[in-house]
């Protein structure tokens, strides 16, 4: 499987017939190379056995990293003009010729069978190579630059580091904590899981009091990594039907709105394409489109397993942004919000997300504290009422709720069957960052309990 791509990438530099390039216009895979690799594989195994075959790939592995390893020590003493490493090569010249020294005694004490398929392979590679390949490519050496330098430095020349280097690309710079501010318009990143339900809270969430957002609907595909992103591009079918979905969601909406205008004037784009790694193009994504939050669905529950092994941590983790997870059960009416508040920036983030959709739409919020029976609730309910002012104001449709338990997730699944909101928004707590937690114990407790959508939400916070 991995000698079809090797074929592939001699295919694309002429050095084998072009027709072998082709990729499958749905797998995305080189289609005829895996056939002629995998077909000469079922030869070798009828002729002689499966050991053989594996002895003698490894064999050529090992040559081939040990050719490496030489050649990079050459083009570190030819330094040709047109070599610019971005990598830098610790121990050299010593670690790679002793790592090319291993990979020959290696081969030295492998069979005889493999040894010798290995130089007829190298004998036939160079007669192709001088027969056919060589009028058709073009290849840059570095030997002639080695031996003049050789000959005017001698051994010192292998000491010596390359002058010229790419430069490394420079961290991605960490964005300020933005402002909780439910009045400014954001940019928002929606990765498209689920369209109808994302793209309408999306809308929200983005829209200002008074001025639209920006929405970028965001469908990434992932492609085998051995295929050219390129290629993939080329034969990307699934645009059109996402940019469909995004169009439907331009025409009327079905909600009522209490202020109508932001929310229809918040610009839908659709952004679609093909990656190796998705999750680490949706961090990329938002960070180039300078966006400050992104939104994602969970459809998985919440055991240890599907937490662990989950990719959507890397996100909550690494992405430069605010980040808003969907437990989606259905948001097409959205009456009645639940805010479970304990403090924190996160949950204040989540009572700015309450405010946008508050500003909106015609919702209640209702704002839930918790807490033990000895403390004094007049207390617990001044300062709640202090916290969730600045975001939800004298609202008439705002109410906060005071419940005494011992227990936090006693007292909010009691309060979950009474009051049954159609969307709880929960910020992250404090133990998040611990793998076996999505959001924490809490929120995940919730957004395993309810039957009403739950967002998760935590804020971007600058490490000190």
């Amino acid at each position: 499987m991995a000698a079809s791509r090797i074929n592939l990438a001699m295919s694309r530099d002429q050095m084998v017939p072009k027709w072998l390039s082709e990729i499958h216009p749905k797998r995305l895979t080189p289609c005829r190379t895996i056939l002629l690799t995998g077909a000469l594989d079922l030869l070798f195994l009828v002729i002689d056995s499966l050991e053989s075959l594996a002895e003698i790939a490894s064999v050529l592995q090992l040559y081939s990293y040990a050719a490496l390893n030489i050649g990079a020590v050459i083009l570190r003493g030819a330094a040709p003009d047109w070599y610019r490493p971005s990598f830098r090569l610790p121990g050299s010249p010593y670690l790679p010729i002793i790592a090319a020294l291993g990979c020959v005694i290696i081969i030295l004490f492998s069979g005889l069978l493999a040894q010798a398929i290995i130089l007829l392979l190298i004998i036939v590679s160079l007669l192709w190579y001088y027969f056919y390949g060589r009028s058709r490519v073009d290849i840059r050496y570095g030997l002639p630059q080695f031996r003049q330098h050789w000959g005017e430095d001698g051994w010192r020349l292998l000491f010596k580091a390359p002058e010229k280097y790419v430069a490394l690309p420079a961290k991605l710079p960490t964005p300020a904590v933005r402002r909780i501010d439910s009045d400014t318009p954001r940019r928002v990143i929606d990765a498209l899981a689920n369209p109808p339900d994302l793209l309408r809270l999306a809308r929200y969430l983005a829209t200002g009091a008074e001025q639209p957002g920006q929405v970028y609907g965001t469908h990434f595909v992932k492609v085998p990594i051995q295929t050219p992103l390129a290629a993939a591009r080329w034969g990307f079918l699934a645009k059109p039907t996402i940019e469909r979905d995004i169009a439907t969601l331009e025409g009327p909406r079905t909600h009522q709105s209490l202020n109508e205008r932001p929310v229809a004037e918040t610009r839908l784009t659709a952004v679609t394409d093909v990656a190796h790694d998705v999750f680490g193009s949706f961090i990329a994504e938002t960070t180039a489109r300078q966006a400050d939050l992104l939104l994602m669905g969970w459809q998985g529950g919440f055991t240890v397993s599907q937490i662990y092994n989950s990719p959507v941590q890397r996100i909550i983790t690494g992405c430069p942004a605010d980040v808003g997870v969907l437990k989606d059960r259905g948001l097409e009416d959205i009456r009645s919000i639940l805010i479970p508040w304990g403090g924190g920036p996160h949950a204040q983030l989540g009572l700015e997300f309450a405010a946008r959709i508050v500003q909106a739409t015609w919702v209640m919020v209702d704002v839930l504290r918790i807490f033990q029976p000895h403390i004094d609730a007049e207390g617990e309910r001044e300062a709640l009422e202090e916290a969730a002012r600045p975001y939800l104001g004298n609202h008439e449709r705002a109410q906060c709720h005071i419940v005494h338990n011992e227990s936090f997730p006693d007292g909010m699944m009691a309060f979950l069957d009474e009051s049954a909101p159609d969307l709880i928004i929960i910020g992250a707590s404090h133990e998040w960052r611990v793998r076996s937690f999505l959001f924490g114990s809490i929120p995940d407790l919730v957004a395993d309990y309810a039957k009403c959508s739950v967002l998760m939400v935590r804020r971007h916070l600058l490490e000190r």
